[in-house]
């Protein structure tokens, strides 16, 4: 029970840590490791976002007899079972972005032979897809040991909510108009 409170402990602190974290603060990890958060433009993330492909939707169109029109049955399991595939696409392909153009390495990216070896026995176990990746280029390399080595939750949490407008946010900056 002693472990349990310790480690709750130990997380609601370094999520109140976080969440003081600024732009171009310089964060020693758990690891070791340090970064620099940077904002991430939000043009960019749509975009990434938006080249994620819809779904085929077209097996879950039935014909409405009340309308004569081709109508998108939403409760369709298949149908619910997409669009949650769909969506967590987008969010996976924004954590790249965030973790690509919002994380700076402050610590100098060590030697491939250092940290790579765990990540090539998962793809040779089938675990990991790296095709995408040129494990001789240092910008594949670097993205990858920011996702599977050193990245977590908590840091493309703190990444979108530093490169998204908050409701803070809006308040500072509603805050700072002279009053009518």
């Amino acid at each position: 029970m002693a472990e349990s409170t310790k480690a709750v402990k130990k997380t609601i602190e370094k999520q109140k840590r976080i969440k003081k974290i600024k732009v171009g603060e310089v964060v020693t990890l758990d690891s070791g490791v340090q970064i620099k958060y940077k904002k991430v433009a939000a043009w960019l993330l749509r975009d990434v976002s938006q080249n994620v492909d819809l779904p085929d939707l077209s097996p879950f169109m039935y014909d409405d007899p009340a309308t004569s029109k081709k109508e998108l049955n939403a409760n369709h399991p298949g149908y619910r079972k997409a669009m949650a595939a769909y969506e967590q696409e987008k969010e996976e392909v924004q954590a790249d972005a965030l973790v690509q153009f919002g994380m700076e390495l402050v610590t100098p990216l060590p030697p491939k032979e250092e940290w790579i070896s765990g990540i090539e026995w998962l793809e040779k176990k089938g675990r990991l897809d790296l095709s995408a990746y040129d494990l001789n280029h240092n910008t594949d390399l670097e993205i990858l040991y920011k996702k599977y080595v050193i990245g977590d939750l908590e840091i493309v949490k703190t990444l979108s909510s530093l490169s998204t407008v908050s409701e803070e946010g809006i308040a500072a900056e509603a805050d700072s108009f002279p009053s009518d």
